[in-house]
């Protein structure tokens, strides 16, 4: 499991990823990231919310280099080998 604890002016987040190894150095401190998914209360932590396998979107320092936020991303089908993404 890879554990990542993001904060932002609003407060913070708990992110728990199952199988990812694969994100071992992927996340750096002050890193602008996009989380989205549902966030729930962490049952083990009361008080604290947390997100199980989120998507995210990693950001340069731009105002508009994120190919989701603020737009409307249409989602198809996966057919496949090919994702949805």
């Amino acid at each position: 499991m890879y554990h990542l604890f993001v904060r932002d002016d609003s407060g913070s987040l708990a992110c728990k990823f199952f199988h990812g190894f694969y994100l071992e150095g992927k996340f750096k401190s002050g890193q602008r990231i996009v989380l989205h998914g549902k966030a729930d209360l962490d049952p083990n932590r009361p008080g604290r919310i947390e997100m199980i396998n989120p998507e995210y979107e990693l950001l340069g320092s731009g105002e508009a280099d994120s190919t989701e936020v603020g737009r409307i991303v249409p989602i198809y089908e996966a057919i496949g080998g090919v994702t949805s993404r």
